[in-house]
């Protein structure tokens, strides 16, 4: 069963139940016990989907910090090469010249 259907099933299972009773007609303070267990319940099932979808998130943004860091390096070095080309040219020029 995948996380997000683990998450989903207490919901689902507090929807059937509800509907469930209330067909059965049952008044909302017979059923109120019921409805914080199973609220109870799917929150515990959301935590642990939750914090993994916190660690996916901020492992996508590292690696999205990390790729900048490396696109900014590479312009930084194309740069440094061209100035250094550049200087290479003039101190070519200059021992030629003299």
């Amino acid at each position: 069963m995948a996380a997000w259907e683990r998450e989903r099933a207490p919901y689902d299972e507090m929807d059937l139940r509800l509907w469930d009773l209330q067909e059965r007609g049952v008044s909302e303070h017979g059923y109120r016990a019921e409805v914080d267990t199973l609220c109870q319940r799917a929150y515990k099932a959301h935590d642990p989907y939750r914090a993994a979808w916190d660690k996916c998130e901020r492992y996508c943004k590292e690696q999205w910090a990390l790729l900048r860091a490396l696109e900014d390096l590479a312009a930084r070095e194309r740069a440094m090469h061209a100035l250094d080309n550049d200087n290479l040219a003039a101190v070519c020029t200059t021992v030629l010249e003299a």
